[in-house]
């Protein structure tokens, strides 16, 4: 979220942006998912390209 001083000095309540890079990973995930792959198959293709998780850590193959 992006939050701005507006020239009033109030404060936007936060105007959402999209990550591109988030955004093709999420893409990529759907397109897998809706190629038939399973969720353990694209967690094992994501830790292969070296894609961290939400909190920055890659994936287990367990997962």
């Amino acid at each position: 979220m992006l939050r701005t001083i507006l020239t009033d000095g109030t404060v936007t309540t936060g105007e959402r942006t999209i990550n591109k890079e988030q955004a093709a990973i999420v893409r990529r995930i759907f397109e897998e998912l809706g190629a038939g792959h399973s969720a353990r198959a694209i967690c094992g293709r994501l830790t292969d390209d070296a894609i961290e998780g939400p909190r920055h850590i890659l994936a287990n193959r367990n997962t």
